[in-house]
């Protein structure tokens, strides 16, 4: 879940490449007063590594509040 900001998918994205690099698409599902978005994306990852790296640098990104 995120603050509804401009482009966050974007920046989700972005963190979610430095460690899976390949092209996403962010679905994007808004809260019903607007204030949050709800951002998924689809990915495959080979090791734990790898998720927990991403996990770290998902939740960095300014305007992420939690990450399932």
């Amino acid at each position: 879940m995120c603050l509804a900001i401009d482009g966050i998918e974007n920046n989700v994205v972005s963190a979610i490449q430095k460690h899976a690099p390949r092209d996403y698409t962010a679905s994007l599902k808004p809260s019903s007063a607007g204030k949050y978005v709800s951002v998924t994306v689809h990915i495959h990852l080979i090791n734990k590594q790898q998720l927990e790296d991403i996990y770290k640098d998902v939740y960095a990104v300014k305007g992420v509040k939690m990450l399932l």
